[in-house]
């Protein structure tokens, strides 16, 4: 992020996302995490941090042509700088979809992948 947020100002967290054409998997689910400081991790487990902006779509973030426009709204704590954005459940609370009912090299099983752009916050606050 450009400028750290100012405390307790209304902000609109906003992305577009598409999945990956190779991807088997489809989730229903992103975060974002808004921090004064980096999120580190040492191991593939799921982040101990919970996202105070949760996008959700019943039906599966699907698309693999086009950018899917996604954003929510939270109070800033004041300070923060940092955005990290993924699925902050772990395997067990990750609801997904399949794509393919098959495995090739071509089509990875059970892997699901997604590109993200333009990700950015604007204050919304009135």
């Amino acid at each position: 992020m450009a400028h750290p947020i100012i405390l307790t100002n209304v902000q609109m967290a906003l992305m577009y996302i598409s999945l990956a054409e190779y991807s088997d998997l489809m989730i229903n689910e992103f975060g974002a995490y808004l921090s004064t400081t980096p999120i580190t991790s040492l191991n593939i487990a799921a982040l101990t941090v919970t996202p105070q902006v949760i996008l959700k779509n019943p039906n599966f973030f699907t698309d693999t042509i086009n950018w899917m426009h996604v954003e929510g709204v939270y109070i800033a704590e004041g300070g923060e700088k940092y955005i990290t954005i993924g699925n902050f459940n772990d395997n067990n609370q990750t609801d997904t979809l399949r794509r393919y009912g098959f495995s090739t090299e071509e089509y990875k099983p059970y892997v699901s992948y997604y590109f993200i752009d333009a990700a950015y916050t604007y204050d919304i606050t009135e």
